[in-house]
C-alpha cells in the first residue's frame, strides 16, 4: 500500500520481522525488513508490502516534538530511508524485542509509551524557536489554509526568515507544510464520506 504524507512524524514499532518500504513498487523487491520506522516529513508516497497478520504500534508524532524524543530536530530525519535503529543507536536498542514479548495490545502500547516517556527525561535538547511554535500553532488552527506572508506577519518576522526557520526545524517550508496539512483534511474527509457511501470530490477540494 501507500503511506500518504502528512504533516506529522511516523514512527513504527514492528512486532514481527519489520516492515518493507521503498520509494518505487519495483523497489520492493530488494527492500528489507526494517523493525523500527522512524521518519520525517514526506511529499512523496513511499510504497509499502503489507504482509498477512503484520502487526505494529504506529504513532503520528507531532514534529516539534522530536527534540525532545528522538534528539534531534525533524528536519534531520529521513524522508526515503526510515531506519530507525540506525538513527537512534543504543537508546532504543531492544525496543521492538521487548514489545514483540508483550501479549496484550495495552501492554505493548504501554511498553512504547514507557520507552518515549523515558527518552523525554534523559534529553536536554535546545527548545523548539516559539516563532516556529506559534506559526504552527497558526497553521493548525487554519488548517493549512493561512498564507504564509500572513503568517509570517503575525509571529513578527519577514516570510524568508520564517521559511529559513522552518526548514531548519522540520526540513520544509511553511508552504509545504501547510500543503501536507490540507492534503491530510482531505484524506481525512475522503475516508469519512466513503464510509458514508457517497464521495463528492468537488465539495471536499473546495473545502
Amino acid at each position: 500500500h501507500l503511506g500518504m504524507p502528512s504533516a506529522t512524524l511516523t514512527f513504527i514499532v514492528s512486532l514481527d520481522d519489520g516492515i518493507e518500504s521503498a520509494d518505487s513498487a519495483a523497489a520492493l523487491g530488494d527492500a528489507r525488513p526494517n523493525p523500527l520506522v522512524l521518519g520525517g516529513l514526506h511529499t512523496r508516497a513511499p510504497h509499502i508490502r503489507q504482509r498477512p497478520g503484520q502487526a505494529g504500534v504506529q504513532l503520528a508524532v507531532h514534529p516539534l516534538a522530536s527534540r525532545a524524543l528522538f534528539g534531534m530536530p525533524s528536519a534531520e530525519l529521513p524522508v526515503t530511508d526510515f531506519q530507525g535503529l540506525e538513527i537512534l543507536g543504543d537508546a532504543v536498542a531492544g525496543l521492538p524485542e521487548r514489545t514483540a514479548r508483550q501479549r496484550r495490545w495495552s501492554d505493548a502500547f504501554d511498553t512504547v509509551a514507557i520507552y518515549l516517556a523515558e527518552s523525554r527525561r534523559q534529553r536536554s535538547a535546545a527548545p523548539v524557536r516559539p516563532e516556529v511554535v506559534q506559526a504552527w500553532h497558526l497553521l493548525e488552527r487554519s488548517q493549512g489554509r493561512i498564507t504564509v506572508s500572513t503568517l509570517a506577519s503575525r509571529v513578527g518576522i519577514s516570510s524568508r526568515y520564517l521559511t529559513t526557520l522552518f526548514q531548519r526545524e522540520v526540513g520544509r517550508s511553511p508552504k509545504t507544510v501547510a500543503m501536507l496539512m490540507r492534503f491530510q483534511r482531505a484524506t481525512s474527509l475522503l475516508a469519512l464520506s466513503a464510509r458514508r457511501g457517497r464521495v463528492d470530490l468537488a465539495a471536499i477540494a473546495a473545502e
